[in-house]
């Protein structure tokens, strides 16, 4: 019987309610070489449904083996390692299903989800929020961090309601209480300010250098990727250069290719105390926006740093808004504002507009807040980096009779 023949007979018995040989045929589908994502998760859900355990994990795993991007694979074999009261492994499982498709645990998904997928979906967001939030919680506590850190959140796995945050106020994934919430601060709290200020010139000689001489050489990117072109406001913008980044640090990583062009900026940059999760800062980049170009609002990360402009190159009738406050950017002056209060940016010009962009602190942190908060990045991180590791727990051997 050819590849065909068998799929053929397959629904010939299932539909005929033969289902003890649509499930032999099936199993000898997938023991074969012309086995599908679509058919190992068939029968994974066959077998949950007789019992047979074993060979559903097993189903699971090849479902995920043949199509390690798509989200269902991981929602079921979750399900599976929940039933089997493996926790640690169905969160992680979980968790992938969520890196695979972000909107698979709305409400909109579930409600449009046929029933088995609907109960799975519920059990998987209900199960990955309360295991990271707990995991989170249990790990703060451990290190006998304060008070408000204790009370931070991973926003986006949380288990509870969060207080103080509203459509003004939304960072998108990290959020700690009892922080100050202004839209713009006063430069004169950071005592750096005046000596980058006073560099902001040899800062400017130095990028319209390597624009001049070497551009082969620049890491020129669009600030967001296509990704964001669903986005209200943004998909102009998103995978596209009319918003560029030249960076010189991103996500704590030195730009080898860039930053050999600009010792002057980065010998700046070393004398201020950036917001790092290890030794460097996590982020250092020059943002180019082309002439009439508007940046929509849109909402930062979290509220335990804030972000740094220094004006480089600034035409008229360009400015930033955070909240419903306005700024102009002026040549060499720094503007520092908090951007998880909804904030944009508007070039009407017929120039580009250049700021060198970075992140600091939260100034209510204290050196101790700041490492725990480091900490508990690396926790989440390291306990990211090892989810895939239990995709190996499924049974790996497959029973055919």
């Amino acid at each position: 019987m050819n590849h065909s023949e068998l799929v053929s007979a397959i629904n010939e018995a299932f539909n005929k309610n033969f289902n003890e040989r649509g499930l032999e045929l099936l199993r000898k589908l997938n023991n074969g070489s012309h086995s599908t994502a679509e058919s190992h998760h068939r029968q994974a859900v066959i077998e949950e449904q007789i019992g047979d355990w074993e060979n559903a994990g097993n189903a699971h795993r090849r479902c995920i083996e043949s199509a390690p991007h798509v989200a269902t694979a991981y929602l079921y074999a979750g399900y599976w390692f929940l039933k089997s009261k493996k926790n640690v492994a169905a969160a992680s499982l979980f968790s992938l299903a969520n890196e695979a498709k972000p909107t698979i645990f709305t409400a909109d998904s579930i409600a449009s989800a046929e029933p088995n997928t609907a109960e799975r979906l519920r059990a998987g967001s209900t199960h990955l929020r309360s295991h990271l939030s707990d995991h989170h919680r249990q790990y703060l506590f451990d290190i006998d961090s304060s008070d408000r850190i204790k009370e931070s959140v991973w926003l986006q796995s949380h288990d509870r309601p969060v207080s103080n945050l509203s459509e003004n106020y939304a960072p998108q994934l990290f959020y700690i209480p009892e922080l100050e919430q202004t839209e713009f601060y006063d430069i004169e709290r950071f005592a750096w300010a005046d000596k980058l200020q006073l560099r902001a010139n040899d800062i400017r000689e130095e990028l319209m250098l390597a624009l001049n001489n070497h551009q082969k050489t620049l890491s020129v990117r669009p600030y967001l990727e296509q990704q964001f072109n669903g986005e209200p406001g943004l998909q102009e913008l998103a995978g596209s250069l009319n918003w560029s980044a030249i960076d010189l640090y991103r996500d704590g990583a030195l730009n080898q290719t860039s930053a050999p062009l600009f010792p002057v900026t980065l010998a700046a940059m070393s004398d201020i105390p950036t917001y790092q999760l290890e030794s460097t800062p996590y982020e250092v980049f020059f943002s180019v926006l082309k002439p009439k170009q508007k940046i929509a609002p849109h909402y930062g990360q979290s509220n335990h740093s804030l972000t740094v402009h220094l004006a480089l190159d600034i035409p008229d009738d360009c400015y930033l808004q955070v909240g419903a406050q306005q700024r102009c950017w002026k040549n060499n002056e720094i503007i520092v504002f908090d951007d998880n209060f909804p904030h944009a940016a508007y070039n009407n010009s017929n120039r580009q507009r250049i700021v060198l962009i970075f992140s600091i602190w939260h100034p209510d942190l204290d050196k101790s807040e700041q490492t725990a908060l480091r900490q508990a990045y690396s926790q989440r991180q390291n306990w990211m980096a090892e989810r895939t590791k239990h995709i190996a727990k499924l049974p790996s051997k497959n029973v055919t009779t």
